[in-house]
């Protein structure tokens, strides 16, 4: 009982145990006292592996890899706003001020005599100015060796240290002096720091209580089997209790940053969470780094979330945000119009009765998307290749026969014959592989739901007599055997339907806005496209396709025909709007053709 109440005291005194057991658990990295102050650091799991944070700079991520290094290119090619700690970087120390790269370092092509130690260099980048308050900055380190944790501590903590005369600086520098010239020049050189014997001793009895546990790790041998993202949290907590006192925390506010875009150059959007709501937390944003995104998200709860733009005048409106994230959401159906993304051009929120089921990355993804219109060259270059990708696919057939008839006119009847043959089974083939490519991670988002509302139920006296005046996949010849009733009757027609109502209108609805539900009508560029492209397919066919009153209209059929395929075109495609569904145009192209199939082969 004695002995497991002296373990108990020892833990709580924050003091590190030796037995066998101990080191296996937390204490490795031992415990932290936090006793009066917040933990204000925390270590996520994500797909790019373990990152550290501090609530009071969610803007800043901190990732320690064991043996992390890179060399001197791609140190100075790295992405904006990168600081690379105490060897991570393989060259010398420098400060890209442009792109905001910096490496803090005192090993290569320095003289280490006259190099300040990392966690020094870091003090002046901070001192100096450096905002660490905008954007989106990532530490890189490969070793949380004292010098290292200190400069994180001194980046993570910049808001409280940017004063030389704020308590807590002019209580930390003069261990971080004392650990710059220990880590640069040795332990025989202290004396440079020039400090009053009691304060040095006090300095140095801190140190050492601040590397008790690594000395002891590295003893044991254990130093490459710990989780040194948790090492190094645990380590700040330790220097938060050495430094700052209960009074400084007064006002603090935990903020926890999900994630982040960047709108233009001095414009962000932000997810955080917290349990401040939303108008506190823009105040407190506004007080601690003198700024604030121009659209702000605070998560609620899971998938619930208040949308604010915080920039009364930022040229973004609302509506269209409320409109892409709409579009996205798998949450949200014209089966429910009540539950979606809306509110007014200053404040909004997610769905009501699900939540979303947005991740806080896509939903600042799609925000950027709403705020960034692509250039017109994209947009006009995608509705161009949707438009002919029909035409080349005729022209390619066309200069094959051409070769091909320099060999002879049987080479060219083989080839026709082989063309026929092939063209359902490889267009079918090709959009099952389109759709698995474009369509497999959001299926919903291209039609693959149960249709929404009723008003596309209009389009039908305009879809079924275009359908039979030849704007169909109908076959003329009578089926020979299954395959190719099957073949012709079923996977032709769906492939059709699908390449361009869900493939191409799926690759050209990112860009346009798209009809919804209950909405207002008009004509969207992915419609207009996908109708034009469809039309196209069907006049460059090698198949003989079944139009109506074709006798009687002479020459004059295939116009006939070709405004049929168009006019369905349209039609389908506007039914793949307004019920959010591939399914009612699939099943007037299978329905339709099906018929006609049936009463021209009897």
């Amino acid at each position: 009982m004695g002995s497991a109440m002296l373990e108990l005291i020892k833990k709580l005194a924050g003091f590190s145990g030796s037995s066998r057991n101990q080191e296996s658990g937390d204490s490795e990295e031992f415990t932290s006292e936090l006793s009066k102050l917040p933990d204000r650091y925390s270590v996520k799991d994500l797909e790019e592996g373990k990152v550290l944070s501090c609530l009071e700079a969610p803007n800043i991520s901190v990732r320690i890899v064991r043996g992390k290094t890179v060399s001197a290119a791609t140190a100075r090619k790295a992405p904006e706003r990168t600081i690379y700690l105490d060897g991570a970087a393989q060259c010398e120390p420098f400060m890209d001020h442009e792109r905001q790269v910096y490496n803090l370092d005192h090993h290569d092509g320095v003289e280490r005599s006259f190099t300040l130690a990392t966690c020094e260099q870091a003090l002046v980048l901070v001192r100096k100015g450096l905002n660490l308050s905008d954007k989106k900055w990532i530490i890189w380190a490969n070793d949380p060796d004292l010098d290292t944790v200190l400069a994180i501590w001194i980046l993570l903590n910049h808001m409280h240290l940017r004063k030389g005369d704020a308590p807590v600086y002019r209580a930390i520098v003069p261990l971080i002096r004392v650990e710059g010239i220990i880590d640069g020049l040795g332990l025989e050189y202290q004396d440079v720091a020039g400090l009053p014997k009691a304060q040095h001793k006090d300095v140095m009895s801190k140190i050492d209580f601040l590397r008790e546990d690594e000395r002891r790790i590295k003893s044991n041998g254990r130093w490459d089997e710990i989780d040194f993202s948790t090492y190094t949290r645990k380590l700040l907590n330790r220097i938060d209790e050495m430094f700052f006192r209960p009074e400084d925390f007064k006002d603090f506010k935990g903020l926890e940053e999900l994630a982040r875009a960047e709108l233009d150059q001095n414009n962000n959007v932000i997810v955080y969470r917290s349990d401040m709501g939303i108008y506190e937390m823009e105040e407190y944003l506004n007080r601690v780094y003198g700024t604030r995104p121009a659209i702000l998200l605070l998560q609620k709860g899971k998938g619930v979330y208040t949308i604010r733009k915080s920039d009364l005048f930022f040229p973004l409106e609302m509506e269209r945000v409320y409109r892409f994230l709409n579009h996205e959401d798998p949450e949200v159906s014209g089966r429910n119009n009540e539950n979606r993304w809306g509110g007014s051009q200053e404040i909004g929120g997610s769905p009501r009765m699900s939540g979303t089921g947005l991740k806080p990355s896509e939903i600042v993804r799609i925000c950027k998307q709403a705020y960034k219109r692509p250039p017109a060259a994209e947009r006009l270059g995608r509705m161009i290749t949707g438009s002919l990708f029909p035409f080349l696919g005729a022209l390619v057939a066309f200069l094959g026969g051409e070769i091909l008839s320099l060999f002879g006119p049987d080479y060219v009847h083989t080839a026709t014959g082989l063309l026929k043959e092939l063209f359902a089974p490889v267009l079918t083939v090709f959009t099952l592989v389109v759709v698995f490519l474009q369509c497999r991670h959001k299926p919903f988002l291209y039609g693959f739901r149960l249709p929404a509302g009723w008003d596309w139920l209009l389009l039908l006296p305009l879809v079924i007599p275009a359908a039979l005046a030849g704007g169909v996949w109908a076959i003329r010849e009578p089926f020979p055997d299954l395959y190719h009733m099957l073949m012709l009757g079923l996977f032709l027609p769906l492939a059709m339907e699908i390449l361009f109502r869900v493939n191409v209108h799926g690759w050209l609805q990112e860009h346009h806005e798209i009809m919804q539900p209950g909405g207002r009508w008009f004509l969207s560029p992915p419609i207009l496209v996908s109708g034009f492209g469809y039309a196209a397919m069907l006049a460059v066919s090698p198949l003989s396709l079944v139009a109506f009153l074709e006798q009687t209209m002479g020459l004059w059929a295939p116009v006939v025909q070709g405004v049929g395929a168009f006019l369905f075109g349209l039609g389908a495609g506007i039914i793949r709007e307004r019920s959010e569904s591939i399914l009612p145009s699939l099943v007037l192209q299978i329905g339709i053709a099906g018929a006609i199939n049936g009463l021209y082969g009897g």
